[in-house]
């Protein structure tokens, strides 16, 4: 698959050569390569929908997504009000990473509580169905996933699968087979 065009950029080429971020950028800035500036007096006005907890989270106080991170509109846009806050504490987010947040509150804006990370390392991170079959470390039958026992396939990175299952439900197939070839 083809790369992105622009220097530096590791993602595949959707339209214009561009991936789909440097796409989205030329479409709304009529540049690829330009970045959105947040200027003070948003700043202002983001801190101000902030609670600081016991915890240490700054708490967003606006619009919650239906997900619980915190939105707003800047420039005429809707941002995440973490991202929005990051930018404006530490600047860009590195290209090809997004941000994770350390203590799991969604609503969080504190940059303190967030971490560039690569979009996988984020779903390791998380709670969802990803981090659950990452973190097993048996097959649903009991198998161990370890170096002997565990298949990793290179046409479907990030997935695995139990070497012993793999060879029973082979066998089992291999049976039928030879038991439909028998009674024909």
């Amino acid at each position: 698959m083809q790369q992105c065009s622009i220097d530096g950029c590791t993602k595949p080429a959707k339209t214009r050569t561009w991936c789909a971020m440097h796409y989205r950028r030329w479409r709304v800035h009529g540049d690829p390569l330009t970045v959105t500036r947040i200027w003070n007096d948003d700043r202002r006005r983001i801190l101000s929908k902030v609670t600081v907890t016991e915890t240490g989270c700054w708490e967003w106080g606006g619009y919650l997504d239906e997900k619980g991170y915190g939105r707003l509109v800047v420039k005429k846009r809707f941002r995440t009000a973490h991202s929005v806050l990051w930018v404006l504490e530490r600047g860009p987010v590195p290209e090809g990473l997004e941000l994770d947040h350390l203590c799991r509150n969604r609503a969080c804006v504190n940059p303190d509580h967030l971490e560039p990370v690569t979009h996988r390392e984020n779903m390791l991170r998380g709670a969802g169905p990803i981090a659950e079959n990452a973190a097993k470390t048996h097959c649903k039958y009991g198998h161990p996933f370890d170096e002997e026992n565990t298949i990793l396939r290179p046409n479907r990175p990030g997935t695995r699968e139990c070497r012993a299952c793999h060879r029973r439900d082979r066998n089992k197939a291999r049976s039928r087979r030879v038991a439909e070839g028998a009674s024909r």
